[in-house]
């Protein structure tokens, strides 16, 4: 750690700082107290093996895993910057690689067929010529221990190794077969750092002679060189077919190309394509665009739309090596096979698209995967993106049609029951947009033996979608981390292992900072410690839905596992085992805190850290002093907006009645929901006066008036408006949202008004004027409400069966009516009734149905009697589960008898 902590500080130091806030740390340590622990309790031993290919930020995360969350999340921030060079520093520097770059300044001769170029490009390509020969320089010296023998032999098996699954072959090798032991042996005869500085030395240089390349000609020309010892490709801006598979550099100005040879493909030397423009098409071959096996394969391509359609190892793939593609502008296409999209082993795999709505479609070891010794990283910089990965390799035996996805964040050692060999760090990045990522198993932060596996999204609402072991699932002495930083994301998993869980002294940790949020699995247990592992799960803010009980810390090896669940804001909600401001602690170390007095992240703006305001305490400024500050307390108060709007809603409450007014007549009749928002807020600040100016308006002679009038009244409860709400009924426009209003606000004024409306043409209008009696209780309703359980409508016969049971002795008349009716529906409406009234005549008429009528009555009466069966009738309910008829015995059999 002592190599690797300076290095981060260093290589990270100009980016936005990215670590967990002091709410959530506070709440991580607020959720161990209650277990009576602390944050060092997060420490204990998860380490029982250790190897030499061991990262130090493996370790880290076994060992402090809330100093390596700030680490991670640094490292995933590092990743917006535009840059390629940028990237591989930034993967290096957690590799633990010297921060200082061996720079080649040796002197190369000049070619005279650089002549055949045009004069502008005759000094950029010289110089990508020379620094492509510098890094083939730095490569050879990192080979030097290596015959050529094995240096095939690496280069045929390293991805079979990387992938341990014989059913994906490979178009540029017939290997099938490999030996651990020796590529392992060979691997260590090489100079592992010395190829990964080789590779940001040139990505430095590429970006660098950039812009004299994209001014460098604008005609249509295609020349295929050989300069200094390189085949060299370059074209003008025409529409060009590139299918050389030998050449080192590619160069195309612009047009719209198609790719089907092999470009940008370092195999034991480095290459290059730089593409600046037009809507291409990749087509390519295995071993392609991005890859670096021993070597260093580098792809810039600028502007368009462009399709790819690759095979394996493209895409940014590093296998002891550096794969980097580059992306920028367009909505894009990837599909690809396998070891693609950010994969590396042995050294760095870095696929980087920097804008547009992107599609990336991947099988295996893809979006952000890495084993041992190797970063894996794809980085997203803007765009609603779908992720998906899967589809290829079953997971069998454990599944039958369910497939690996070891993607999308995705880390893996090789496991083996005395220790086996570490893995790498796999990486996804995405900073904004409304994203979706599907993948089957082994997905979305996840990891297994000694490795880390990290997904972070820093913006947009989005979706996660798997199968099983996704979404923070470390499995076996290893990190999985997940960070979503904003917007109203679903996690939905369909089976298990997810959601934070940390099994075999895995750790787990999954932070979701803000938005309302919905955790959903077959198996879901947000935070979840087994065997020996540990389990950390933030929400940090928002209104969020669990769909299964939280915090599990299950024993094993005659000892326990640790489980921390903290949801820290908003009104939550829980399947089972936890209410909203509620703490818990479970066996064996598991505990589950939900923060305590935290209001909802979705109400109307709130004024924060200041004392009351008292209405009147000021002076009504101006109109256009009014004017601004109408504006800022009408915003969106949300981020850097969010105490404007507080403190200019409290400087409107504090102004009092006069605000208020000049809002009305300034506003009123155009107010969208944020300015009614502001109206509640300002009307509940002043008062009881500012209820009474606000409520004539509902029965304003403008449509529009008295139609926001409602909606703020129903928002701040003004009861005051009931006696104006007749005059909105009378307007056929309004009568929908008036009716609503009635009943919220006690109108009995409405009652007339509201009964002919039950029979309205419009539904809505109709349900929400009997919701409204039925809210109002009126006995003048009865009548209406008996002739509505005739009605088609189910919401409106169910309000009317509400309404009813509120009178039981006049119910139950209504009630004795119906069941004398021939119309089933119509007398089991009448045993719903006796069923809501619940006195013990009701009950008693209900009993007497059970063994009598018809299928449907009878299933009424068990159903209405559930938990409070007569003793009288409890024979009869018994003598139901043996009924002849099926769907009778099947209600029997769940009917309590109660006490």
């Amino acid at each position: 750690m002592k190599r690797l902590l300076p290095l981060l500080v260093f290589s990270l130091a100009a980016t936005t700082p990215a670590q967990l806030t002091s709410a959530e740390r506070k709440g991580v340590g607020d959720a161990l107290f209650i277990g009576n622990m602390s944050e060092r309790d997060l420490e204990y031993e998860r380490r029982p093996f250790n190897d030499k290919y061991r990262l130090a930020l493996t370790n880290l995360a076994l060992d402090k895993p809330l100093d390596a969350a700030d680490m991670l999340m640094r490292l995933h921030q590092s990743g917006q910057t535009k840059s390629l060079a940028a990237a591989i520093r930034s993967a290096r520097g957690v590799l633990g690689d010297p921060a200082s770059l061996t720079i080649v300044n040796a002197g190369h001769p000049s070619d005279r067929s650089l002549h055949r170029l045009p004069s502008g490009l005759r000094e950029p390509i010289k110089k990508l010529v020379d620094a492509v020969n510098d890094c083939n320089g730095l490569i050879k010296r990192a080979t030097a221990q290596l015959r050529a023998d094995e240096a095939r032999y690496l280069i045929e098996a390293l991805p079979l190794y990387a992938n341990e699954e014989p059913s994906i072959k490979f178009g540029y090798t017939s290997r099938v077969e490999y030996d651990a032991k020796r590529v392992l042996a060979l691997i260590d005869k090489i100079d592992l750092v010395g190829i990964r500085a080789a590779g940001e030395m040139l990505a430095s240089r590429v970006e660098a002679l950039r812009p004299k390349l994209e001014h460098a000609s604008q005609s249509a020309f295609n020349l295929k060189l050989t300069i200094n010892g390189l085949r060299v490709d370059v074209s003008g801006t025409g529409d060009d077919v590139h299918d050389d598979k030998d050449a080192a550099i590619v160069v195309d100005l612009g047009g719209n190309e198609t790719y089907r040879g092999r470009a940008g493909a370092g195999v034991g030397y480095a290459a290059v394509l730089i593409d600046l423009g037009g809507n291409d098409t990749f087509d390519l071959p295995d071993l392609n665009a991005g890859a670096g096996i021993l070597g260093v394969g580098l792809v810039y391509d600028i502007g368009g739309h462009d399709s790819f359609r690759c095979k394996s190892l493209s895409l940014g793939c590093g296998l002891a090596g550096v794969g980097g593609f580059y992306r920028e502008g367009g909505k894009d296409t990837y599909e690809s096979v396998s070891l693609a999209e950010g994969f590396g082993e042995f050294g760095l795999g870095i696929m980087i698209d920097t804008a547009g709505d992107d599609r990336y479609d991947g099988a295996f070891n893809v979006q952000g995967a890495a084993r041992t010794g190797g970063v894996g990283w794809l980085i997203d910089l803007g765009g609603d993106d779908a992720y998906r990965a899967g589809g290829l390799v079953l997971n069998s035996p454990l599944f039958e049609k369910v497939h690996y996805s070891n993607a999308q964040g995705y880390g893996s050692g090789y496991r083996e029951d005395t220790g086996g060999t570490s893995g790498g760090i796999g990486l996804l990045t995405d900073f904004a947009g409304d994203d979706q990522y599907v993948g089957e198993t082994y997905c979305q932060a996840a990891s297994y033996w000694f490795s880390i596996g990290s997904l972070y999204d820093s913006g947009g609402n989005d979706t996660y979608t798997a199968y099983h072991y996704a979404q923070a699932s470390a499995m076996h002495m290893t990190g999985a981390y997940l960070f979503d930083l904003a917007g109203d994301d679903a996690y939905i998993v369909k089976l298990g292992a997810c959601h934070a869980i940390g099994h075999d002294y895995g750790v787990a940790f999954l932070l979701d900072r803000a938005g309302m949020d919905l955790y959903a699995a077959h198996d879901s247990r947000p935070a979840t410690g087994n065997a020996n592992g540990l389990a950390i799960f933030i929400d940090a803010a928002g209104d969020d839905r669990y769909f299964g009980p939280v915090g599990a810390g299950n024993a094993a090896r005659g000892s326990g596992s640790l489980a921390i669940f903290c949801d820290l804001g908003g009104t939550d909600k829980y399947a089972d085992g936890l209410a909203d401001g509620q703490a818990t602690t479970r066996d064996t170390w598991a505990v589950a805190l939900d923060g305590i007095g935290n209001a909802s992240s979705t109400g109307g703006p709130a004024i924060a850290n200041q004392e009351k305001p008292v209405p009147g305490s000021q002076t009504m400024p101006g109109d256009a002093e009014m004017q601004k500050i109408y504006a800022k307390a009408t915003q969106w108060g949300v981020g850097t907006a969010q105490q404007e709007v507080a403190d200019n809603i409290a400087r409107l409450i504090a102004i009092g009645k006069p605000a208020l007014q000049w809002m009305m007549d300034k506003r009123l009749a155009t107010a969208d929901r944020l300015q009614i928002r502001a109206f509640v807020a300002v009307i509940n600040g002043i008062g009881a006066e500012g209820r009474q100016l606000i409520a004539p308006k509902v029965g304003s002679d403008s449509v529009e008036e008295s139609r926001i009038a409602l909606r703020i009244a129903t928002d701040a409860n003004v009861k005051e408006a009931a006696p104006f709400l007749p005059a909105a009924l009378a307007k056929p426009a309004l009568q929908r949202q008036a009716a609503a209003a009635a009943g919220a606000l006690g109108s009995r004024e409405s009652i007339p008004a509201l009964q002919p409306l039950t029979l309205s043409q419009d539904r809505l209008t109709a349900l929400n004027a009997v919701v409204a009696l039925g809210a109002l209780a009126d006995i003048s309703s009865l009548s209406t409400a008996e002739a509505l359980l005739s009605s088609p409508e189910l919401p409106i016969r169910k309000a009317a069966i509400s309404l009813i049971a509120k009178f039981p002795n006049e119910g139950t008349d209504i009630a004795k009516r119906s069941l004398a009716n021939s119309d089933e529906r119509l007398s089991r409406s009448g045993v719903e009734i006796l069923g809501a009234i619940g006195s013990t005549e009701a009950l008693g008429l209900i009993g007497r149905l059970i063994g009598s009528g018809g299928t449907g009555l009878r299933i009424s009466a068990l159903l209405a009697l559930n938990g409070r069966v007569p003793q009288e009738y409890r024979t009869a309910v018994l003598d139901a589960r043996k009924d002849n008829d099926p769907l009778v015995r099947a209600v029997a059999l769940r009917i309590d008898l109660g006490r």
